[in-house]
């Protein structure tokens, strides 16, 4: 079982800085820290029938035996709420545990998280039409579907107790919620189809084509400048049912011009309705990696002639022609891969905490500030889209290949 933090409190009180005139970081690990562990269950099964054709079935179910989770034990359990916005979010008013520390992250583990996959596959391989004489086309394919989800509390990838903690957005860092990890699949279809004409006993051409088309990936909507005084900067924020839900403040863009509030009111009412997850959460909050990129769809091309210089394997010359990204070749809207600009946090700043319409600072429930924000649009250059498209994977690339196989 692993340490309750409150346990720990008298170490973080007692431990002092040893003289030294700067706050400092201490990492702690639970004594019963267990290394993750998973249970992974797999079941699959292939269905042969008619002339070559082939059904399989596969499910794998992965349960969280032992995972990571990261904990602030620093601050003081004393808090405050605000009456509107982000009103299940705790505000700590009583600073620090021991001043001589900056953070006391502790390092144990938790049950919570699963993950699955189930997939159907359909192939038919060895389709064989004979052309007369020893010429013959041998057509096969595939089409296969995959259903996946993941959920985790932290996905606990980056290098230290601090960013792992302070990147995973969260309403309560300290106890936060199972939610959409960042590998999180949801669908993705795969299809292959080829066909090799044998000419004769010399030459062979074959033309490959592979499809695959995945659901975008998960990202966050959070708050910035957050005043909540939990050491996290990816606090998750709420989503206004309607305008009087949510007060907005005017504000100045780069360009020197006035955003009003009601302009921003009117695009961060459309952004929502605009996004099929943010549209289910008006009066709630947002959840982690609730919102995901657009679809990515790909088709890759292999053409490729063998020359069998003494009609055998033994001595072969082949010939190879790639083509990555074919559909973004015969149109460039097409063929396009999205992600988040903040790819290493899956993360984007949505709202701004700012001073309320009564001049007050952003501030704790109990000085009177009343939550005020500055909606922060997405670029005009993503199409007003906090996504962009990916520079390399979105172009069409092409690959000549020749091989001697002796």
């Amino acid at each position: 079982m692993a340490l309750d933090p409150t346990t720990l409190k008298d170490t973080v009180t007692t431990y002092g800085g040893n003289g030294a005139s700067n706050t400092h970081e201490v990492d702690i690990i639970d004594n019963n820290f267990k290394l993750p562990t998973i249970w992974r269950s797999n079941i699959a099964v292939d269905i042969k029938f008619g002339k070559g054709y082939k059904l399989t079935l596969d499910a794998m179910y992965t349960k969280t035996l032992y995972d990571v989770k990261f904990q602030q034990i620093n601050i003081k359990d004393s808090v405050q709420y605000y009456s509107t916005g982000p009103t299940a979010t705790p505000y700590y008013v009583g600073g620090k545990l021991n001043s001589a520390f900056s953070n006391v992250y502790f390092l144990t583990n938790t049950k919570e998280g699963y993950r699955y996959n189930l997939t159907a596959q359909l192939s038919k391989t060895n389709t064989i039409l004979n052309l007369g004489g020893v010429s013959a086309l041998n057509i096969n394919w595939s089409a296969a579907y995959t259903y996946g989800l993941s959920k985790d509390l932290s996905n606990g990838i980056r290098n230290s107790f601090q960013s792992n903690f302070e990147l995973n957005p969260s309403i309560t860092p300290n106890s936060s919620s199972l939610a959409y990890s960042n590998f999180d699949l949801r669908h993705r279809i795969v299809g292959t189809i080829g066909g090799a004409f044998k000419w004769n006993r010399k030459n062979v051409t074959s033309l490959t084509f592979f499809y695959s088309g995945q659901s975008g990936a998960p990202y966050s909507v959070i708050y910035t400048s957050a005043p909540f005084g939990n050491a996290s900067n990816a606090s998750l924020p709420y989503i206004p049912k309607d305008q009087t839900d949510i007060n907005l403040a005017d504000y100045k863009l780069s360009d020197g011009t006035t955003y009003t509030a009601s302009q921003q009111w009117a695009d961060l009412n459309s952004f929502i309705e605009g996004d099929k997850y943010l549209k289910t959460r008006r009066g709630q909050y947002a959840e982690r990696n609730g919102l995901r990129t657009p679809w990515a769809h790909e088709v890759d091309m292999k053409l490729m002639h063998e020359f069998k210089l003494n009609g055998s394997n033994s001595h072969v010359i082949t010939v190879s022609f790639d083509v990555f990204n074919l559909l973004n070749l015969l149109n460039n809207d097409w063929g396009h891969v999205t992600f988040v600009t903040n790819v290493n946090n899956y993360t984007v700043n949505f709202l701004k905490f700012v001073k309320d319409a009564n001049a007050k600072a952003v501030g704790s429930p109990a000085s009177g500030y009343i939550p005020t924000f500055n909606y922060i649009r997405p670029p005009a250059a993503n199409n007003n889209h906090y996504y962009t498209n990916d520079p390399i994977n979105s172009r069409w690339q092409g690959q000549l290949g020749i091989k001697y196989s002796f």
